[in-house]
């Protein structure tokens, strides 16, 4: 029998593990979801090297690659983030913690 388990691991920040767990298995839009894995990664790296293709992170967040692509590109257009082949770098941190809020 398989049987997964989810590590929790504590992180210095205003919000509570357990939360950002059920944020990232209840975010509805391809951006939303992006957002939290880039909030999450930028925790240790900025920018972020790519260590999976694009492909595979579009199938780790459960998006379509043009989803994903399509949230890229929208994060970019409003200067929040650069894609550079297997670079991608948080250009404005702030502005990522309240995507989508304008």
């Amino acid at each position: 029998m398989n049987k997964k388990y989810v590590a929790l691991t504590f992180a210095d920040g205003p919000r509570a593990p357990m939360i950002e767990m059920i944020d990232k298995f209840t975010a509805v839009s391809a951006e939303e979801k992006l957002v939290l894995w880039l909030l999450e990664q930028a925790e240790f790296n900025n920018p972020i090297p790519m260590s999976v293709s694009y492909a595979r992170l579009a199938e780790i967040l459960d998006l379509g690659r043009s989803s994903l692509y399509r949230a890229m590109d929208a994060l970019e257009a409003e200067g929040i983030l650069r894609k550079e082949k297997k670079l991608l770098t948080i250009l404005d941190m702030e502005a990522l913690h309240h995507w989508p809020e304008k």
